[in-house]
């Protein structure tokens, strides 16, 4: 096969942007859409004469000319359509959450397995340039030793009536901090709060605690004056803050940092008495030096995910984005739910013996 040749299923917010994606990516072709929308329906007809315009998923399980499908169907239908499409011989990409359990995840992986067919979540910030740029800088022990990560996803809106604003949310900042750390949290504590007269929680609150030592802290909500999608790493070297909302520089590199002093200095031994300084003063030490904003070529993350979904389609690699991964954030996702139906209290998550790629 040297052309993939995709039906996509979900034609609303989100699927009208990866249709325009599967259409503009080489060695891809947009064969069909479906949606059980007239309206969107006429749109896409418009836009995408090439394609064949369907109404559901069955079309597209149907058609011997589409080789893919692309699932942006409510987050509820995951598993139920990806199994489906997995058992008709599909390729398999389905947005973010893989399912609403680790159950129905374990379900999803196992058809994949046993079809042989490739399975892919989009979580797209992991096909960010400068998500992978602070990955490398982490890896190669440029920051130090990284001491806390946190992050903040805030906007005033969507309020959205199907997920609350832990489950929109923070499967993309689980899934940046799995793919920074390289490893799965221990523990998880949480909060959440809904304060519109809704079903729904509007705000999260959530700490996640790695094996490393670790500490990552998560700020999710719908319900704020600004947009900000924040992620600032702190280590004992370097702290790096990642603006997704910089289109020009989205990464800045603080070389700051607090270091231990040794222990002759600790003593006195080797340091001038300074009546001055707090006891924290006089065994830490702290250093501030230049701000420095790295160029980074910028791309779409969507571009750059559909892409690498084509390539595995082709080749039979294993996505960044495996079905496992997807399963590691609904598993930080359910312990934050237990957490907060007990007001805080931590949450152990299971360990695999298995690293994140």
């Amino acid at each position: 096969m040297s052309r993939l040749r995709v039906g996509l299923v979900g034609f609303g917010y989100w699927g009208a942007k990866l249709a325009r994606n599967i259409r503009d990516v080489s060695d891809c072709e947009l064969a069909m859409i479906c949606d059980a929308s007239p309206s969107h329906r006429a749109v896409c007809a418009e836009r995408y004469p090439g394609a064949r315009i369907c109404e559901g998923l069955e079309d597209a399980l149907a058609a011997p000319d589409v080789d893919a499908v692309v699932l942006a169907t409510p987050a509820s239908l995951h598993a139920e359509h990806a199994i489906a499409a997995l058992r008709a011989g599909k390729q398999v990409f389905v947005e973010k959450p893989l399912a609403l359990s680790v159950a129905d995840c374990d379900r999803v992986i196992a058809e994949a397995e046993s079809s042989g067919r490739v399975l892919m979540v989009g979580h797209t910030f992991l096909y960010s340039e400068s998500v992978r740029y602070l990955r490398q800088l982490i890896q190669e022990g440029e920051l130090g030793q990284i001491l806390y990560v946190y992050g903040q996803r805030l906007n005033l809106g969507i309020i959205r009536q199907d997920l609350n604003a832990l489950w929109n949310f923070a499967p993309h900042d689980i899934s940046i901090l799995l793919y920074l750390l390289g490893e799965r949290p221990i523990r998880a504590s949480a909060r959440q709060f809904s304060v519109l007269d809704h079903q729904l929680e509007d705000m999260a609150f959530l700490v996640l605690e790695f094996p490393s030592g670790v500490v990552g802290h998560l700020h999710d909500s719908w319900l704020d004056p600004r947009k900000i999608r924040q992620f600032t790493v702190v280590g004992s070297e370097k702290m790096v803050v990642y603006d997704d909302t910089e289109l020009e520089l989205p990464l800045r590199i603080y070389d700051k940092g607090v270091r231990q002093l040794p222990q002759a200095l600790i003593t006195g031994a080797e340091r001038p008495f300074a009546p001055d300084q707090g006891f924290g003063e006089f065994k830490l030490q702290v250093r501030a030096g230049d701000v420095v904003a790295p160029r980074i070529e910028p791309s779409e993350p969507l571009r750059n995910e559909i892409e690498h979904f084509v390539h595995c389609a082709l080749t039979g690699e294993k996505p960044l984005t495996d079905g496992a991964h997807g399963r590691d954030v609904i598993e930080v996702l359910e312990a934050a739910e237990r957490s907060s139906a007990q007001l805080g209290t931590a949450q152990a998550i299971s360990q695999v013996d298995r690293s994140i790629a």
